[in-house]
């Protein structure tokens, strides 16, 4: 129910996202905000999930999706958030990218996940030094490396994206842009209704 009333957002983004992999395929997950919002939607039981968890930092992810690839017989994705991207960027250096990955990066100009969490998301500072605020794109990194790019800002376009990158045959990034205050705002209106529901279950309410 909550999910029905989401419009341009990280978390419907996500569940866009989701719904429209390709059935039988991989899906990573990097850090922080991007393996959370997947945690919080229905799994899919004909994709397996992969992600970095238990690693305390935002590196590696790209490069684990990247390897796995090159072993994998599958359509490979990585949901992404951007500074994890930026800080694992030169694991596109390779002479021969995997024809099977596909790279989703959700830009949201900073890094997201401290605009709600409690202590850094009340500070004057958070913008600058938490979060890292910025206003880059990921089109420049993907010409430098030769990669197939696509961007959405909008649900159109996403869908319309999701449906070249399922027919791509090469590594292809899609970059998503969302904004950082709203997706905050909607991830709190999330924990309320998950807390509402819950107290209406525990006294017998529908």
């Amino acid at each position: 129910s909550f999910m029905n009333n989401l419009s341009w957002d990280e978390f419907n983004v996500s569940n866009i996202i989701l719904k429209m992999l390709p059935a039988d395929s991989v899906l990573h997950l990097g850090n922080s905000l991007s393996v959370r919002y997947f945690e919080w939607l229905t799994p899919r039981n004909d994709i397996a999930y992969y992600a970095n968890r238990g690693t305390s930092g935002i590196d590696g992810s790209l490069s684990t999706a990247i390897g796995f690839s090159l072993a994998s017989d599958k359509i490979n994705t990585i949901v992404i958030g951007e500074t994890s991207f930026m800080y694992d960027s030169n694991a596109l250096w390779k002479e021969t990218l995997p024809d099977n990955l596909r790279i989703i990066v959700q830009n949201n100009g900073g890094g997201g996940i401290f605009k709600f969490i409690d202590g850094p998301s009340g500070l004057p500072e958070t913008d600058r030094i938490f979060a890292a605020k910025h206003a880059f794109n990921m089109q420049h990194l993907a010409r430098h490396y030769s990669v197939a790019y696509m961007c959405a800002s909008n649900i159109n376009e996403l869908t319309e994206a999701l449906k070249k990158l399922s027919k791509i045959n090469k590594t292809a990034i899609l970059e998503i842009m969302t904004d950082a205050d709203k997706n905050a705002q909607i991830l709190t209106d999330f924990f309320k209704h998950l807390k509402h529901t819950s107290w209406q279950l525990e006294n017998g309410k529908q």
